[in-house]
């Protein structure tokens, strides 16, 4: 999570989504800015949704207390897990692998994947080990001692803890490489020094997992400047990306924190298809490896909380973005879906919103009519089509067309309407039904 020590990230996921070349995107961008629009994707429109776009974040409760996530989910990211380098790689040529065995193990048992992401320097390790103002540990935001500012050095430290952790997790097949290190409390080197890393993570793990995918640092803005800092984390991935960085990736990663307002997450996504094609990196799959609304105190509202998640989740794939890891199951004060180990409304809601796309063929994008509803076409087998409907702005009303027969909320009830109807919606989509 960004800019907070409590937080973890979870991702999940299956095999490799990537998008078929020729994708291409609308938009219009100048500056830091970028006007909404939608990505016109072949992949999006023709491949049905697959059940790993819907990834978790979990805390390590979930070992030894909270339940596993009730939601069908196909992986967890590793951060704020007590697994970090720093955690595990106490010191130089000293490891505990105790809590990460630990995750593994549970994550196999739910046939759910991990993503390992990195960060967090060990002390021993750190070239300003006293430094108080980094996230987690003094000198954890640091690069390693051994690493000179222009990226030289023999980066041991770093080869060590990538080849020992590649060895002893075989099992685990994505590899993120920093969490958001946009962010100095977790990452005060230089582009350099991070771009070497990356070069060095690569090589090593997959000396020993030859099939592993890497996948970029990811930066994503809490409470940013709407809409004029719309690019601004897109710009710091192009300037990995002029370091060097995208010959030795295979997954480009952001994070959607931004506004309590899920639209508001188009045209960043936008600044990121830019940047990638500037950088001719646009053929690589776009993630989201952690994003919620944030701290729940800036969306208290049960309704709007269960809206943003299905709003977001319907975003994301109309733009072309193959996976999300929601944060987070069970944090007690961002993005929580859980009660005592019980889905809460927006739980649920994460529960709905997959039934809806899972399998489903995304046929008409997302896109906002002159009222101000949004709406998304699917289709599915034996002649299934559905419609996803909402109003930012509060209770309006849509007229369906004469083949719908029902709808679905988010909380699962199923409304039978008659041909032609008038419905209201508003902040909480609601899936209109053929059949």
């Amino acid at each position: 999570m960004i800019a907070k020590k409590a937080l973890v990230a979870l991702s999940l996921f299956s095999a490799t989504f990537f998008p078929p070349t020729g994708m291409q995107v609308r938009s219009e961008i100048s500056g830091t800015q970028a006007r909404r629009a939608v990505v016109l994707s072949d992949s999006t429109t023709s491949t049905p949704v697959p059940a790993h776009l819907f990834g978790m974040s979990s805390h390590d409760d979930i070992l030894f207390s909270t339940p596993w996530p009730t939601m069908p989910i196909f992986g967890l990211r590793l951060w704020d897990t007590d697994t970090a380098w720093g955690q595990i790689n106490t010191a130089n040529g000293t490891y505990s692998w105790t809590i990460l065995d630990d995750w593994i193990s549970a994550a196999a048992s739910h046939n759910d994947q991990l993503i390992y992401t990195f960060g967090q320097t060990p002390g021993w390790a750190s070239s300003d080990p006293t430094d108080a103002s980094c996230d987690y540990a003094p000198g954890a935001c640091y690069p390693p001692n051994d690493l000179n500012s222009d990226g030289t050095g023999t980066d041991q430290h770093w080869i060590d803890f990538v080849s020992a952790i590649a060895q002893h997790a075989p099992s685990i097949m994505h590899w993120e490489m920093w969490n958001t290190p946009h962010d100095t409390n977790q990452w005060k080197g230089t582009n350099a020094q991070l771009v070497r890393m990356v070069q060095d993570a690569r090589t090593y793990i997959q000396k020993y997992i030859p099939a592993a995918k890497i996948i970029s640092p990811a930066n994503g803005q809490l409470d940013y400047i709407y809409p004029n800092a719309n690019c601004t984390m897109a710009d710091k991935m192009g300037d990995y990306l002029a370091a060097g960085l995208g010959k030795y990736i295979d997954i480009i990663a952001f994070h959607t924190y931004y506004t309590t307002v899920p639209e508001d997450i188009v045209p960043v996504i936008q600044c990121y298809q830019s940047v990638m094609a500037t950088y001719n990196v646009n053929s690589l799959p776009l993630w989201s490896t952690e994003g919620s609304w944030g701290d729940n105190s800036q969306l208290s509202s049960t309704t709007k909380q269960a809206g943003f998640v299905a709003r977001l989740y319907l975003l994301l794939w109309a733009n072309g973005v193959v996976r999300h890891y929601w944060y987070n199951w069970d944090d007690s004060s961002t993005g929580t879906l859980e009660t005592n180990g019980v889905a809460n409304t927006a739980g649920i809601a994460y529960t709905q919103v997959e039934s809806w796309m899972s399998g489903r063929t995304m046929i008409k994008l997302c896109s906002e009519n002159s009222s101000g509803i949004w709406t998304c076409k699917f289709s599915g087998e034996n002649g299934y089509v559905s419609k996803a409907v909402w109003h930012p702005g509060g209770n309006a009303s849509f007229t369906a067309q004469d083949q719908f027969i029902n709808y679905l909320d988010l909380s699962g009830n199923k409304h039978t309407i008659s041909p032609g109807a008038t419905v209201t919606v508003g902040e909480e989509p609601i899936l209109l039904q053929n059949q």
